[in-house]
């Protein structure tokens, strides 16, 4: 008896649901005022922060295995990293830092915009056991020394004057617990906070605040979400207002955009005749950049207002295997902070397929149709070899055809042309298992 595994999508009360087209607005407020993280499934996850509460972001976990491991990052709405040259006895050089040249000669340093693991504290590392901030003990293995001093500036030096502070950071592996030892540079406000990781197992990052002295619960579970809406320095892509401009982009600019979850992969889409119906993932390469949506669908027209790249899609594939589109339709800017777009579940994972390693999707598109035609998108973990049949509500087979597929996304193109106006089940049958969707002809 083959097993059958129907998705959601195979119930017609929810099968309008998830193949609607959602417009939806996710503000982050005035002047790009909250961080906001976003699941797909479940909109805003969490609590809207604020997104100058904390100064430093630390890396939740010890495991070697996790990409974001030593990974410390620096919020670049709160002011500028720099990290003193030569310092690599911290303890010693921290009393006496010598600061003379800094605005001019020291280092600027940003996290990366490509991956979470690289943050603006690990920059200057020069590879194992060189991790930036800290040395790895290759002796007792217990940690990271510290290895080097940061100074962080605040303010503009106009209308808010600078201000300064000095810090370096270590990590003990017995409690999982890192230090960070700060003061000002004059040494009148000297403070040793410590921080155990082990308090925020289900998060990436644990984050402080070096004005407040305490460390903040900001982000959901590293499972709930899959977007964040915030603004980050663009050090991988040179910033243009307007792209079409032939004035020459600004590197390592402030700009709002969207950045992926780091087990959250996604593609773009251009040059897209009709966005609403666009629904070809499967065409598309997928990379784990998280800044893949980033900032650069949205410019400035000739009148200073913001409009939306018209022609570009992008395609997400949740850590779940899951597949939505996503298409921006206005941004506001500043003042609101508001950005509007609309998405789209366009494939589900069902679970196990068949045989118990092979996991699969199923999603038919356009749906309803009208066109004469249809295309079915899947997706195996495992090459296989099936049967794609489309039934009547009576169980009647008005069409089957045998198609193979390599692993990963397929697509598979048939003629509804001959089917009556009508309800009809889409059936992809391989490996023992069978999934099924409800496909509209009109």
């Amino acid at each position: 008896m083959k097993k059958i595994i129907t998705t959601l999508l195979c119930t017609l009360s929810l099968f309008t649901q998830v193949q609607a087209q959602t417009p939806t607005t996710v503000s982050m407020g005035a002047a790009y005022g909250n961080n906001i993280w976003y699941s797909l499934e479940n909109g805003n996850v969490g609590t809207a922060q604020s997104a100058t509460n904390w100064d430093i972001a630390l890396a939740a976990t010890i495991s070697t295995s996790s990409p974001i491991v030593t990974s410390v990052l620096f919020n670049p709405k709160s002011g500028t990293l720099f990290v003193a040259p030569n310092a690599i006895t911290p303890v010693d050089d921290f009393a006496d830092l010598d600061t003379a040249g800094m605005a001019n000669t020291w280092t600027k340093l940003y996290n990366s915009d490509t991956e979470w693991g690289v943050g603006a504290f690990s920059q200057p590392g020069t590879g194992h056991p060189d991790y930036g901030w800290g040395t790895y003990d290759g002796v007792s293995h217990t940690g990271f020394a510290a290895r080097r001093v940061y100074v962080i500036r605040y303010g503009n030096g106009s209308s808010i004057p600078y201000t300064y502070k000095k810090l370096y950071l270590s990590l003990a592996f017995a409690g999982g617990t890192y230090t960070i030892t700060y003061d000002k540079l004059d040494g009148s406000d000297p403070h040793t906070a410590t921080v155990a990781i082990a308090d925020y197992s289900t998060k990436d990052f644990v984050y402080y605040s070096l004005a407040n002295h305490v460390a903040i619960d900001r982000e959901p579970a590293n499972t709930a979400w899959d977007l964040l809406f915030t603004q980050y320095v663009s050090t991988s892509e040179l910033y243009k207002s307007n792209p079409s401009s032939a004035t020459p982009g600004a590197a390592n600019q402030l700009v709002g955009g969207v950045l992926l979850n780091k087990n959250v992969t996604a593609a773009q889409a251009s040059n897209v005749a009709d966005r609403t119906t666009y629904q070809d993932a499967a065409v598309q390469t997928f990379v784990s950049d998280i800044n893949t949506i980033g900032w650069d669908w949205k410019y400035l027209n000739a009148t200073f207002a913001w409009e939306t790249v018209s022609d570009t899609v992008y395609f997400i594939e949740k850590s779940n295997g899951d597949i939505y589109s996503l298409y921006f339709t206005s941004f506001g800017g500043t003042s609101t902070g508001n950005f509007n777009f609309t998405q789209q579940k366009v494939s589900t994972v069902t679970g196990v397929f068949g045989e118990a390693s092979d996991k699969a999707s199923l999603a038919v598109y356009p749906n309803p149709t009208a066109s004469g035609n249809a295309t079915v998108l899947y997706d195996f973990s495992n090459s296989n070899n099936a049967v794609l049949s489309v039934s009547d509500l009576t169980g009647n087979v008005v069409y089957t055809e045998n198609i193979q597929s390599a692993p990963g996304l397929n697509a598979y193109t048939f003629s509804t042309s001959s089917l009556k106006t009508g309800l009809y089940v889409v059936s992809l049958t391989a490996n023992g298992g069978v999934l099924q969707q409800k496909l509209m002809v009109k």
